[in-house]
């Protein structure tokens, strides 16, 4: 991934060359349902011990397990989210909220594991990068941007998650002060972010974007 954006540089004032570096043909666009979680498995052993009724019953009770668990991880996952999201946005955070929001955001990517599909899992990660940027911590924060952008070139998701794991590394590197790289991945992320179907989300990224900071100056 660092060698696709060291490239990139060299071509910053080539326009037309960026679209054979970065993207894979064939995204389909963004989805936004949630994948359903499996039954739990019974074994050979417990569906000899049932016959009839009994055995129709305990598949049902196992049925009905797996669905109330899954609905909870996501429950879970999405409130961990927007509680995380409300500590992102708080201009003054204590070094408990700081310390919650981390476990916060860590918390729901964990959830989204369990129940989520690609879309979600690159939006966690995309979370925990931002949340360590908010935080001025550049390592993690490039950490879980590269993350984020692995999860979407293995899967091949959507542009809106695409072009949210290039504006996490155009912060993640603002943070760590390399302008150069930040540059790159700002380019890269406005490619992405141009090809975003649904206007409003397009309108949202664009919004998003104009807050990535300057790169930092080094000491």
């Amino acid at each position: 991934m660092r060698q696709r954006i060291y490239r990139a540089i060299r071509y910053l004032a080539a326009p037309g060359l960026w679209g054979s570096l970065v993207y894979p043909s064939g995204f389909g666009t963004l989805r936004r349902q949630f994948k359903s979680a499996q039954p739990h498995s019974v074994t050979a052993s417990r569906w000899k011990a049932n016959t009839g009724l009994q055995s129709i019953a305990m598949r049902k009770e196992n049925c009905m397990t797996s669905k109330s668990e899954a609905e909870w991880h996501r429950r879970m996952a999405a409130r961990l989210f927007n509680s995380t999201w409300d500590l992102v946005l708080k201009k003054r955070r204590t070094k408990e909220e700081s310390n919650t929001m981390i476990h916060m955001a860590h918390a729901s990517r964990y959830h989204w594991g369990v129940v989520g599909g690609p879309e979600q899992l690159a939006i966690g990660e995309w979370q925990i990068s931002r949340v360590y940027a908010a935080l001025g911590r550049p390592e993690p924060s490039l950490y879980h941007a590269e993350r984020c952008l692995e999860i979407c070139e293995a899967h091949k998701v959507g542009y809106f998650p695409f072009a949210y794991a290039y504006e996490a590394l155009a912060r993640a590197f603002a943070i760590a002060g390399k302008s150069r790289e930040r540059a790159a991945c700002l380019k890269l992320a406005r490619l992405a972010g141009a090809k975003i179907h649904e206007k409003d989300d397009r309108e949202l990224f664009v919004k998003d974007l104009r807050t990535v900071p300057p790169a930092r100056r080094r000491r």
